[in-house]
C-alpha cells in the first residue's frame, strides 16, 4: 500500500534499519507503483475513449509518468500557447499525506458566463494534498533550481513560480 496508516517515524524506521532494508523497500513501492500506475491508465484510458473525443487520448509513459493528449479547439499558426500533453507525475516515496477531500472544477467556471452557459465537470471529494505541502514542495524545488550550477529551465520554473504567488 503506498498510503500507509503506519505513523511516519515508524514507516521511516522500518525502511531505514539498513541499506539493504531501505533497498527493498523501494523495490517493493516501486513494483506497487507500477501495478497502481498500469491500473490507473488503464481505467484514464477506457473512459476518455468512451467519451468519443477524437484527438483525446492517454499515453503510458513509465511507473511515474502518464500522458494526456487532448485536442486543440483553436487552432494558432506559429503559437507555441499549446505546449502538448498534460504531463501526470507520480512517485513511490510519495505517501499521500497529509491530504484532505476538495471539490475540483474547471477554470471555466469561475467565470460566470461561462458557468450559467455550460455544463461543466465538478468531481466531488477527491483526495488532494494539503496546500501547504504543495507550497512547501514548489519553494523547495525553485530553491534547488535557483540554487544549481545549471542554467535552469525557466518553462519548467514558470509554473511554479506562478503557484507560489498565487498561493502565497
Amino acid at each position: 500500500m503506498l498510503n500507509s496508516d503506519k505513523p511516519e517515524a515508524e514507516v521511516w524506521a522500518e525502511t531505514t534499519v539498513s541499506n539493504s532494508q531501505n533497498k527493498k523497500f523501494r523495490e517493493a513501492q516501486t513494483q506497487r507503483l507500477e501495478k497502481w500506475t498500469l491500473g490507473f491508465f488503464e481505467r484514464l484510458k477506457a473512459r476518455l475513449v468512451a467519451y468519443g473525443i477524437e484527438g483525446l487520448q492517454v499515453n503510458y509513459l513509465n511507473s511515474e509518468k502518464v500522458e494526456v493528449y487532448y485536442p486543440i479547439v483553436a487552432e494558432q499558426t506559429g503559437s507555441r500557447y499549446h505546449l502538448g500533453p498534460v504531463l501526470l507525475e507520480f512517485g513511490a516515496r510519495n505517501r499521500g499525506k497529509p491530504a484532505e477531500p476538495s471539490k475540483l472544477t474547471t477554470y471555466l467556471s469561475e467565470i460566470e458566463e461561462y458557468e450559467k452557459a455550460l455544463s461543466l465537470p465538478v468531481a466531488e471529494n477527491v483526495l488532494v494534498f494539503d496546500p501547504s505541502y504543495i507550497i512547501w514542495e514548489k519553494l523547495t524545488a525553485l530553491h534547488q533550481f535557483c540554487t544549481s550550477e545549471k542554467f535552469p529551465n525557466a518553462a519548467r520554473l514558470a509554473r511554479h513560480w506562478y503557484d507560489v504567488q498565487r498561493d502565497c
